[in-house]
């Protein structure tokens, strides 16, 4: 009976040596140089590939079987520097947060494209390009805060990326792409930094809620469709900077809120229907030179207008208002063309029902034809030269032209007055140069109402002409 009992206690206690055994061949988690135990990284595992010769990493994307949605792309890897990211490296995944390493140098094309989830993105401080569509249709990413070293962000970069509400371009951005934030439909704001001098052809069209857009006085040209359909932009003013020299086809087209436009004395050329359809645009300060096809068309509420030339290098802009400039400016009351404009182009100012003073110089040599056609409120006409100057102006006229013609029309015609240095006793109607100032007299200033000319009366002294 003994010799059971010790047979049973022996087994027993075999089999606790072997569970005990069993249990303590599990390793526990190795150490780190400090004794303590290693994390896991929250970070998506990825994949590397070698570039330059073997010198550098870049990254290509995520191990397949990882389904982690933070990535954390490192300084280094295996010892040597990770200094881009590939094309398409995340392209159409799930990530939600991305933070770029401090030696990562560029983003290549297509690497976050439609990255729907990706709300956050930490650019490192070595950053220096972002390549096409890099983050095209991202649609929760929120402002991007760019880094100091950024010089270049290409054409469609964060086309789509409708949550971004503020776009801020650094000084050190010295390149921006075709599109860069076109459709981007939650912008609320732009500035744009010194290191730009052109704003690229639809960089933020279609952009509908942008309001602010504020530039350096550095920027020499802004692109076709830059800021078409941006409806809520200007909705109290839009100052274009000095430095301006060109604007580009519908550059604001159909910016329905713009009301006050303050033009730089730079500026040589504004494109086609570069403003058309600014429907709340009232005012604008300064000169309008290079005035293209219906740059301004069917801005209905637009009043009073100064169009002339301005002379680079030697050269003369602005010669030219282009056809259909101003056509359907139904509030326009007072246009004023500066001497150096030569020709006024095909139904420049069709249909502007309220015009009732046009200024001409001497310098027109060319109207088009129905130039001044449904202009039916015209009540005067002030040329700067004499009759004789006048009749030899090539007026390429249609029985509708009433401004021109007498056809027995609603309205025969608008007077005409002449610029003469002294009273002229029957025939045309003179206004007075001025011996003192050398220059026709204005009673009030151009911006805040319509010019006062003197002329003779019939006992030929000279009296206000109101």
């Amino acid at each position: 009976m003994k010799n059971i009992i010790k047979a049973t206690l022996l087994m027993a206690v075999m089999l606790i040596c072997t569970v005990l055994a069993s249990s303590c061949s599990e390793e526990p988690p190795p150490p780190d140089a400090g004794g303590k135990e290693i994390t896991p990284s929250p970070s998506a595992e990825l994949t590397y590939e070698l570039i330059a010769n073997g010198t550098e990493y870049e990254v290509t994307g995520i191990k397949a079987e990882d389904t982690r949605t933070f990535v954390e792309i490192p300084s280094e890897y295996n010892g040597l520097p990770v200094t881009s990211i590939a094309n398409k490296a995340f392209a159409g995944t799930s990530i939600t947060e991305v933070k770029i390493g401090a030696r990562v140098e560029k983003i290549g094309t297509m690497a976050f494209d439609g990255c729907a989830s990706l709300t956050k993105v930490t650019f490192g401080e070595s950053l220096d390009k972002i390549g096409n569509y890099s983050f095209r249709n991202c649609t929760a990413l929120t402002s991007p805060e760019f880094n100091s070293r950024l010089t270049y962000i290409s054409s469609y970069a964060f086309m789509g990326c409708t949550a971004i509400e503020n776009v801020v371009i650094p000084d050190n951005v010295t390149y921006m792409g075709v599109g860069a934030f076109s459709g981007c439909t939650s912008v609320n704001a732009v500035s744009v930094g010194s290191g730009l001098s052109k704003i690229p052809d639809e960089a933020f069209y279609n952009c509908q809620r942008l309001k602010f857009a504020t530039f350096s006085e550095t920027l020499t040209d802004i692109g076709n469709k830059a800021f078409e359909n941006c409806r809520l932009l200007g909705i109290t003013k839009l100052d274009l900077p000095n430095s301006l020299r060109t604007v580009g086809d519908t550059a604001f087209k159909n910016c329905v809120s713009l009301s006050e436009l303050t033009l730089g004395n730079s500026l040589i050329e504004i494109g086609k229907e570069a403003f058309m359809g600014c429907t709340s645009l009232y005012r604008i300060k300064g000169m309008i030179v290079g005035v293209s096809d219906r740059s301004f068309s069917d801005c209905t509420r637009l009043t009073n207008i100064t169009v002339g030339t301005r002379k680079v290098n030697k050269k003369t802009y602005g010669l030219e208002i282009g056809r259909e400039a101003f056509m359907g400016c139904t509030a326009l009351s007072l246009v004023k063309i500066e001497e150096g404009v030569t020709q006024i182009g095909y139904a420049s100012f069709m249909n502007c029902t309220s015009l009732e003073s046009v200024i001409i110089p001497k310098s027109i040599f060319m109207m088009g034809q129905g130039a001044w056609q449904g202009c039916r409120a015209l009540s005067a006409v002030y040329y700067m030269g004499t009759p004789e100057q006048f009749l030899e102006i090539n007026i390429n006229s249609t029985g509708a032209d009433y401004f021109w013609n007498d056809y027995s029309q609603p309205i025969t015609g608008a007077p005409r007055y002449y610029y003469s240095e002294q009273s002229i006793r029957g025939g045309d109607t003179p206004w007075l140069y001025n011996h003192t100032t050398g220059k026709y007299t204005w009673e009030f200033g151009w911006e805040d109402a319509a010019p006062r000319y003197w002329r003779f009366n019939s006992k030929g002294k000279p009296v206000l002409w109101g």
